[in-house]
């Protein structure tokens, strides 16, 4: 099984991680079988990948198909960890750090080396568990994390699963779109720009790390801080009756990313901002276990220069992300971006701002995906968290991945929405603006 080209673009040096708080506590026993059984059932999902992370390695001892669980007991309550967040009216900011931390066990720099594309840990309390999956981004997006999660749950809960996963399949253009291109001259705008803020060689990306060591030492103010934030339902209702009142026909998530970038923006430094596209219904076959995403770049207002002291408001920016995205979707730009990942020659890709004093807001969305009907032995998460950071040695050596974005749908109570979560590594000063803006 090898990566294919989208795997190896943005995905290709990241994780994620996607951490489940539930009051009961299932049988370790149970943990173990149901991964045990997953392993055996989904071949796929016992890979391991090289240091370079552009190979998928087979595994070959008996413990590789064992311990992709492993957990531990810790004689504390939930609240010694986190104050669970309940979703409300009011704006919610926490550090989720010691959360994250809990399940980052029997994990080290020789595990780092030829990682697991993924791994299970389980942290069980006094009062309930937490359970821990991290994903290698080579491997497959959220949704396809989804798929699997649900699969391992459904063994949890002592049921069989109806098929199994050996490897995937080329991934391929649909024919429907492929015709659309036969006629492609021209370069999309969106695909151009894509390739003009990347850069695609080793020592371009080694830089970045050059640069962020060096604005970490030099500017102590644009260290990146890791935080959550809630984002309450009701001030989402205000965003969309607003955009009604006007006549403006954007999306919910369209405000939400709006709402990110516009904390971010710092007119005078030169700006990269982007969000995450999800091309699935574009590719066949079944691109769940795949990246069928790419890094779609918003170009207006990140020209110092041109834009000295413009702050756009937030409806602007939502109809700026709209059109990019309805650009994006074209069937001939996509062709031009796929093109260009198939044209990396094994050449690591990575933002050409990378390390900046400036955000660089990169938005990925898990918000179609219902996280919180995840059901463990009958029972729904208390909390969901979500997180993307550097994989293997980067991660285990301290590296943080700057700027990228996480939002989800916060749980929802009787009928009434609970919002979105937002998570990021970002400067302290945007985390302040955010709430600001949010009043």
């Amino acid at each position: 099984m090898k990566p294919a080209a989208l795997d190896l673009g943005r995905p290709r040096f990241l994780e994620f991680n996607l951490t489940v708080v539930v009051k009961s506590k299932p049988s370790p026993l149970d943990f173990q079988f149901a991964a045990d059984t997953l392993a055996s059932q989904w071949p796929a999902l016992a890979l391991r990948m090289n240091p370079l992370k552009n190979k998928f390695i087979e595994p070959k001892m008996p413990e590789d198909l064992s311990d992709i669980w492993q957990g531990r007991e810790l004689d504390r309550n939930l609240g010694d960890i986190i104050d669970v967040p309940l979703q409300g009216d009011s704006p919610r900011i926490f550090d989720s750090e010691a959360l994250q931390k809990s399940v980052h066990f029997a994990f080290g720099f020789v595990e780092s080396i030829k990682q697991r594309v993924l791994t299970i840990r389980t942290v069980f309390l006094r009062d309930s568990c937490v359970i821990g999956f991290r994903f290698l981004h080579p491997l497959c997006d959220a949704r396809g994390a989804h798929r699997i999660v649900q699969a391992y749950l459904t063994l949890l809960r002592g049921d069989r699963l109806t098929h199994t996963i050996h490897s995937r399949p080329s991934l391929m253009l649909k024919p429907e779109v492929l015709k659309k291109c036969v006629a492609m001259t021209t370069p999309r705008e969106v695909a151009t720009s894509h390739h003009e803020v990347s850069q695609r060689t080793w020592p371009g990306f080694l830089q970045g790390f050059g640069k962020q060591l060096v604005r970490n030492i030099c500017h102590r103010s644009s260290r990146r801080v890791s935080k959550t934030l809630l984002v309450p339902a009701d001030q989402m209702q205000r965003w969309i009756r607003d955009a009604e009142d006007k006549g403006i026909k954007v999306t919910e998530h369209d405000l939400l990313v709006a709402f990110i970038y516009q904390a971010s923006l710092d007119p005078t430094i030169e700006q990269a901002f982007g969000l995450s596209l999800n091309i699935a219904a574009q590719l066949q076959p079944d691109a769940e276990f795949f990246n069928p995403w790419f890094t779609v770049p918003i170009t207006d207002y990140i020209n110092p220069t041109s834009h000295i002291g413009l702050t756009p408001s937030l409806l602007e920016l939502a109809i700026t992300i709209r059109r990019t995205l309805n650009e994006a979707r074209e069937p001939e730009c996509i062709a031009q971006i796929i093109d260009q990942h198939r044209s990396l020659n094994d050449m690591p890709t990575a933002p050409k701002l990378q390390g900046s004093r400036a955000a660089q807001t990169l938005v990925s969305s898990w918000s179609e995906i219902p996280l919180y009907d995840l059901d463990i032995q009958g029972e729904n998460p208390l909390f969901v968290h979500g997180s993307v950071d550097y994989c293997g040695a980067l991660g285990e050596t301290g590296w943080k991945l700057d700027d990228q974005v996480v939002t989800w749908k916060a749980k929802s109570f009787g009928d009434s929405d609970g919002g979105y979560w937002i998570h990021a590594n970002l400067p302290d000063a945007v985390w302040r603006r955010m709430v600001q803006n949010l009043g």
